[in-house]
């Protein structure tokens, strides 16, 4: 379980008021930690995810965040959950499972 992956990097919020930017720096850091976590299938990408879950501060902005998780992380199911989120200038976060082997 990969939890409360945000546009985040180092402790600076990045790409503030851009949701599309934003999900894709979000994904970028969940593919880091698997990365570190020595369990990354190089030929599935984010494909080799059991699933993914946004939360996401303004509903409206959904269809963005689905399409570029769709993008990314092609066939894996999501979830699309509207909620406020830890830092008031984020607009998204993803929580990601993958099985081990």
């Amino acid at each position: 379980m990969i939890s409360g992956t945000a546009s985040i990097v180092g402790h600076e919020s990045r790409h503030v008021g851009d949701v599309g930017a934003q999900a894709l720096e979000a994904l970028d850091n969940v593919r880091a930690v698997i990365r570190n976590a020595d369990c990354w299938r190089d030929a599935q990408g984010l494909g080799a995810l059991e699933c993914l879950k946004a939360y996401i501060r303004d509903p409206e902005q959904a269809p963005i965040v689905a399409e570029i998780a769709a993008t990314q992380a092609p066939g894996v199911p999501l979830a699309l959950l509207h909620a406020p989120l830890c830092r008031a200038e984020l607009l998204v976060e993803f929580e990601a499972q993958m099985r081990l082997e």
